[in-house]
């Protein structure tokens, strides 16, 4: 049995993992995060999105959050459900401009970003998987920029970077 993956278009959810984020923290909401988020059509859920890996930069000035598609089924990104059911087409153009992302150019994103229709495992509070699968909308980077220095984050959840993983150390490079 083959499931058909839906197109941007037909899909009303995106799953979110940094500064669009509802829940987001100080260091990563933007003046773009509260009007991202307004006008939800449902409460945001919590899913993993596998085959991606959560990479940030880190700065003095700037903290930024990038998925990255990986090989491994273990490297997952944890992601928020966010559903506009009302004004899914809207909330689509105004997440492409946060991101940068032209769907008529699809490789013309300066900040190198991609999108997708992902299948996202929702999890319950505790962290375990429902095996619900709802299908997002999620951007991603395809590869990194060779002068950054990009750090893993191995829960994959950029919200609890500082609590759990303030000495991850490794630097993630292009393969």
């Amino acid at each position: 049995m083959s499931t058909t993956i839906p197109t941007a278009d037909n899909v009303l959810h995106f799953a979110v993992y940094g500064t669009l984020r509802d829940d987001c923290d100080a260091l990563s909401c933007q003046e773009w995060t509260t009007k991202f988020v307004k006008d939800m059509s449902s409460t945001p859920r919590t899913a993993r999105v596998r085959n991606m890996k959560m990479v940030y930069t880190q700065s003095l000035t700037e903290n930024w959050p990038y998925a990255l598609p990986s090989d491994d089924i273990n490297d997952v990104v944890v992601v928020r459900l966010v559903e506009f059911r009302h004004n899914w087409a809207e909330k689509l153009i105004e997440a492409d401009g946060v991101e940068q992302y032209d769907p008529n150019a699809p490789d013309s994103s300066p900040l190198g970003y991609k999108r997708r229709v992902v299948e996202a495992f929702v999890v319950d509070q505790d962290g375990k998987e429902t095996g619900e699968i709802v299908f997002a909308v999620m951007y991603f980077i395809s590869q990194l920029a060779a002068e950054t220095i990009y750090h893993h984050i191995e829960s994959g959840d950029w919200v609890k970077r500082d609590i759990a993983y303030h000495n991850v150390t490794e630097a993630v490079g292009n393969e």
